[in-house]
């Protein structure tokens, strides 16, 4: 209740503010930051300021409460934290009751969500500095540090690095369940990317320092996380049997603030928490998708007129995400859902709401995201 207090507050000095001045364009410093320069930018880039964004929070609400997808797929709740200079400035939640109203509770945000795929990233993290340590060299196979996990077969599977897993250039299906175990074609020539691939990474990294994934994770964010929820793996029934679903590339549970909080940590040019030789690695282009669209070791960054927006998503059976960040700006948004169905449709809506809260441009919340979202498979 505290942080809804504290929200409420904000909103009714910001709007006070705001009808004083009359106009958003005289200068009005908010923690130190001229926001009479931040709305200058040129107008086909629209990403909203701080001031914009904390007054907006009415017609967000509206917008979800007027989100028919979000009702037909039953997303029971919503936890949304938003960044600004790469900072967190704001964490809402929306709770959907028995009379079909989306409701403001702020419960939701305190509770932990599957972040499926943005697990990823953090399991990006784990790898790189077991390289930093000398665990294993960036450009080596990693077939001679498998375990009895996960491990590709084939004729290409000796020539598979860490990078390539990392850069999605492995090769590896994407399929957790029905894909193959050899790679689909020559490593480090193409970008496909690969679940796989990080069930792979962690069999090596658990083999090699022969402690448990959890541990790992445990071990290079405990002083990121806060003491918030942040736990390795989930239960799901499955045929009638409860199945332990403990996956590198999907299996972390935490909160939209830690998710948050760690993409404010890798974007920024100097980390509080994070060691910036490993983040910077995670969000440097590595391998090219496309003529604006690029993967770090980690991380996607989509280059746009106005800096680079890192970016991932991530799509459980029963919960779906969204995570991004203007590098520039260090303006952002973490979107973690709970659902009781699985669509499609519904990574499409929270782009709509990131723009929604936050700005941004046409293209990139129209053209790119929904066109690498489509070539993901139903299984991650």
């Amino acid at each position: 209740m505290k942080k809804y207090f504290y929200l409420t507050f904000i909103l009714l000095a910001t709007t006070a503010i705001m009808l004083y001045s009359g106009t958003l364009n005289n200068s009005i410093a908010i923690d130190g930051k001229d926001e009479n320069k931040l709305m200058k930018q040129p107008s086909k880039f629209k990403l909203k300021s701080r001031t914009e964004i904390l007054a907006g929070f009415e017609e967000l609400t509206e917008f979800i409460q007027a989100n028919k997808l979000f009702k037909d797929n039953q997303i029971e709740k919503i936890s949304i934290t938003i960044q600004d200079d790469f900072e967190e400035i704001a964490t809402i939640g929306y709770r959907l009751n028995a009379d079909t109203y989306y409701e403001c509770d702020q419960s939701v945000t305190d509770e932990a969500y599957q972040i499926a795929s943005i697990t990823k990233a953090f399991s990006a993290y784990v790898a790189l500095k077991l390289n930093q340590e000398k665990y294993f060299e960036l450009d080596e196979p990693m077939l001679k540090y498998a375990g009895n996990g996960f491990k590709p077969d084939g004729n290409y599977a000796n020539q598979i690095s860490l990078k390539m897993l990392l850069e999605h250039s492995s090769g590896l299906d994407n399929d957790y369940i029905q894909g193959t175990s050899s790679a689909n074609f020559f490593p480090g020539t193409k970008f496909s990317y690969s679940g796989k691939g990080y069930d792979f990474l962690q069999n090596c990294c658990e083999n090699i320092t022969h402690k448990d994934f959890s541990k790992l994770l445990e071990t290079y964010f405990a002083h990121l996380i806060h003491k918030k929820p942040f736990i390795f793996g989930f239960s799901i029934m499955y045929r009638g049997k409860l199945h332990e679903i403990r996956s590198a590339g999907s299996s972390l549970v935490t909160t939209s603030q830690v998710v948050s909080h760690f993409f404010s940590e890798v974007a920024r040019s100097d980390p509080h928490y994070l060691d910036s030789s490993i983040t910077q690695k995670i969000i440097t282009p590595s391998f090219r998708v496309n003529e604006k669209l690029e993967w770090g070791l980690g991380l996607s960054i989509y280059h746009t007129t106005k800096g680079d927006l890192i970016w991932h998503w991530g799509k459980n059976p029963e919960y779906q995400a969204l995570a991004l960040i203007y590098r520039n700006t260090g303006t952002g948004i973490v979107i973690l859902t709970k659902t009781k169905l699985f669509s499609d449709s519904i990574i499409g809506e929270l782009r709509k709401l990131a723009y929604q809260a936050i700005g941004g441009t046409e293209e990139e919340y129209t053209e790119h995201i929904p066109q690498i979202v489509s070539t993901k498979l139903s299984s991650e």
